[in-house]
């Protein structure tokens, strides 16, 4: 007996990607899903994007704090389901026929996919969460856990930090529960940000009288302890580096005439002797593999992109299968990772490969490519259409990160 099962992903671009890794999928639709179906591990799988969070606090007032009510000393947080405006982008979760930001009533009431969703898991003999592997797709696949379950009780989650058929078929081996920590963990942040976030956005609103203004949510309070270690770093002594022709590289410790130098540099007029000169050689590390923090930092600083347009093209990048999860912590590499890069430097040299383990600061793995290939062949497979990239179409700035990803070292700032 053939088993078929629905899977549901947050994106209906990785939909597309995971069933097009299998083959050509059949493709029909049921309401505003579209699913993609093909057989995927000797199961014929249904793939369909719920479009990211389906629930979300309230805001009305009448509810608690921000959607918290409190009984009896403990907190209870009060969802409702998502609408997005079509004209504004808001969302909001309080109901009503009309956006509360711009009064438009072209909006569209995720309710519509919770009851596809409904229809559809009657249709199949068991459902696959595929959400983000974060605490944040956690709560997703929780919420659709909760909808879907009286319709089909053998709810499965998976998880796999790479879009391949090797990252998924071994997500299908390892199906697991909904972990009911991580879920706990993201409605505790949701929570912050709500009491946190609103409450110095509203105070930014009667200061500023723009209500475009926001306080950042949680990351409010990070933000303020990183301006203070930055004005405790300015107050640390300074260094001058002077790169000579020749690549001839002078440090100088807390000069004391500092603009002079500079000036001087600037004017080409400074004139420097050498008194003593001296050889040696180090061995220098590589870095190790890429966390969300220092993708971020590396994005801006060689690649001018904010981190909002980082993380777009990161998850997008992700989604296309080409690097593992974007979110994380963890400096880990999998057997699979090695893998990738033994293939890799074995076409330059078989030598050069040497395995190195790094601390392990997260349930994640750092972030890597999935494939033995650098941006340059990544171009051409593209171009000549060994390697297709479903409903993608990548710009230079993806191949810019994807060279970064794949080299630790940064290319030049255009």
């Amino acid at each position: 007996m053939v088993r078929a099962a629905l899977m549901l992903v947050e994106s209906p671009t990785k939909a597309r990607t995971i069933a097009h890794l299998f083959g050509r999928p059949f493709r029909r639709r049921l309401g505003p899903l579209t699913i993609y179906e093909a057989a995927i591990g000797g199961v014929i799988v249904g793939v369909a994007a719920t479009q990211g969070h389906i629930t979300d606090l309230i805001t009305r007032g009448d509810r608690g704090v921000h959607g918290v009510e409190i009984r009896d000393g403990r907190f209870i947080p009060v969802y409702g389901v998502v609408r997005r405006c079509y004209n504004c982008g808001e969302q909001w979760a309080d109901g009503g026929d009309r956006c509360p930001t711009c009064k438009s009533e072209d909006i569209f009431d995720k309710s519509e996919i919770i009851e596809a969703a409904r229809r559809l898991a009657q249709q199949y003999n068991e459902v696959y969460i595929a959400t983000d592997p974060d605490a944040e797709g956690e709560k997703i696949a929780f919420d659709l856990m909760c909808l879907i379950k009286p319709f089909n009780s053998n709810i499965h989650r998976l998880e796999f930090h790479e879009v391949t058929r090797r990252g998924l078929l071994n997500a299908l081996r390892n199906k697991r529960s909904v972990d009911v920590h991580l879920v706990e963990a993201q409605l505790l942040r949701r929570i912050e940000d709500r009491w946190i976030g609103f409450e110095l956005s509203m105070k930014l609103w009667e200061r500023f009288g723009s209500r475009w203004l926001s306080a950042g949510r949680v990351q409010t309070p990070v933000l303020g302890w990183i301006v203070e270690r930055t004005l405790e770093h300015r107050k640390k002594r300074n260094l001058l580096r002077i790169r000579l022709a020749g690549g001839l590289v002078i440090d100088i410790l807390d000069p004391k005439n500092l603009e002079d130098l500079l000036k001087a540099w600037e004017e080409k007029r400074l004139r420097v002797r050498i008194r003593d000169l001296r050889e040696e050689e180090r061995v220098v590390n590589p870095p190790p593999p890429y966390t969300t923090d220092a993708l971020l930092r590396d994005a801006f600083q060689y690649l001018r992109l904010t981190a909002a347009n980082a993380m777009q093209i990161a998850q997008e990048l992700f989604e296309a299968g080409l690097i593992t999860y974007h979110r994380t912590d963890a400096t880990t590499v999998s057997q699979a990772g090695l893998s990738i890069a033994r293939e890799y430097l074995s076409q330059i040299s078989p030598d050069l490969f040497t395995p190195r383990t790094y601390r392990v600061e997260g349930a994640h793995e750092g972030i890597r490519p999935v494939k033995p290939i650098d941006s340059e062949k990544l171009r051409y497979y593209i171009r000549i259409g060994l390697l297709a990239i479903p409903a993608r179409r990548l710009t230079e700035a993806h191949y810019r990160m994807y060279e970064i990803l794949c080299t630790l070292i940064p290319p030049p700032i255009h």
